[in-house]
């Protein structure tokens, strides 16, 4: 047994940590834990009620079992210090965010508005509220200069300052705003490409597919150099779609 073996078995029993805690009815986990790959990395994940809200990644000085078993413990030490420092505004967030969305459920957009915008004083480069003030401004007080700045200012921040997984995510949403920004200035080509830009991040978002509906853009062909009329693609079509209702 070679010394890549010995440490593979011993870091495999101390490679990974994990913390629940509970602030009024706001639910944590912290887990950390070794990501295996050439070179290895230490990833703590932060879950707020079953979602993930933050991933730390750092790469381990080195690769022996026991300093990657002090630098776990000391990178899930010291998320978790945080998180119990930050945690009354992590959850202040997520209740904004819950109130901003019920608000525009019922279409009140101008208690939305108001919503957001004290929001934004506590928490001024969140790129989803951002957004979210973009948008309703635009819908509410016809601001549509600021309203563009603000939902574009949105997308340059999360594509300079978020992981590449929070995009995944983010951006769909951030691009939807910004187009329906558009759409209420009437600028039907420049809502349309903003749209498209969301759907190459997440195709099955059905907000951004709901808005092209709306504007009798279908949806593109799977394989883009077939036409739409070729069997394979008819095929591909019918089989996400297939999945999507499953």
């Amino acid at each position: 047994m070679d010394k890549k073996d010995i440490i593979r078995i011993q870091s495999n029993k101390q490679s990974e940590r994990s913390t629940k805690l509970t602030a009024g009815d706001q639910q944590y986990l912290i887990l950390t834990e070794i990501e295996k790959r050439e070179p290895p990395s230490i990833k703590t994940k932060v879950y707020l009620n079953g979602r993930v809200i933050d991933v730390i990644k750092s790469t381990p000085l080195s690769d022996d079992a026991y300093t990657l078993h002090k630098e776990i413990e000391k990178q899930h030490n010291r998320v978790l210090e945080k998180i119990r420092q930050e945690r009354p505004h992590i959850a202040d967030k997520v209740d904004y965010f819950r109130k901003i969305k019920a608000a525009i459920s019922r279409n009140d957009l101008e208690e939305a508005l108001d919503m957001t915008e004290e929001a934004v004083m506590h928490f001024p480069e969140e790129p989803l509220l951002l957004s979210y003030k973009g948008f309703l401004r635009a819908a509410v007080m016809k601001d549509y200069v600021e309203a563009e700045d603000l939902c574009k200012q949105a997308i340059n921040l999360s594509i300079k300052g978020t992981r590449r997984d929070e995009l995944q995510v983010l951006l769909p949403t951030l691009y939807l705003h910004l187009g329906r920004v558009y759409l209420q200035q009437d600028l039907r080509q420049l809502a349309i490409e903003n749209f498209r830009r969301g759907l190459r991040v997440d195709p099955n978002n059905k907000e951004l597919n709901k808005e092209l509906s709306r504007l009798g853009i279908r949806r593109r062909p799977v394989i883009a150099f077939l036409s739409r009329e070729n069997p394979i693609n008819k095929y591909l079509g019918l089989l996400l779609s297939r999945m999507k209702r499953g």
